[in-house]
């Protein structure tokens, strides 16, 4: 009887210690999953005649995500003296309307997508470069 308390214990404790790790997803304590780009597609983005573009992206499955930090910078560097657009978006929206005023013809830009927790705490960055044609 007492081999299998011990036994049983030992399962418990087992299972307490891991409990964590199955939580996280094999992921690690700090780490939240980046947002999946899916569209516009391609190196060029055609804006000719249309009064936005509509930047979408699947956010991470986690219920801890607070919102998708999205930026759009000129050029092939994100810094904040080339920054064109900002915007902190729900998990459950996954898009942001970008006006077309904000872009120019044959102009570079760096877009950046990434998670945020709940605690704060950030995921990798997702950089997306594009050029724009507007005639």
């Amino acid at each position: 009887m007492k081999n299998k308390a011990r036994l049983f214990l030992m399962v418990i404790l087992a299972l307490a210690f891991c409990a964590p790790a199955f939580a996280q997803g094999f992921r690690g304590y700090d780490s939240v999953p980046a947002p999946e780009y899916l569209s516009p597609r391609g190196e060029q983005i055609n804006a000719t005649g249309k009064d936005s573009v509509e930047f979408k992206w699947r956010a991470p499955g986690m219920f801890g995500i607070d919102h998708c930090e999205f930026k759009l910078y000129k050029g092939n560097a994100a810094s904040q003296g080339s920054l064109v657009f900002s915007q902190d978006v729900s998990p459950v929206e996954s898009c942001v309307d970008v006006k077309t005023d904000l872009l120019q013809d044959g102009q570079d830009y760096t877009l950046l997508l990434r998670s945020i927790a709940r605690d704060g705490t950030k995921s990798d960055k997702v950089f997306v470069y594009f050029s724009v044609i507007k005639k």
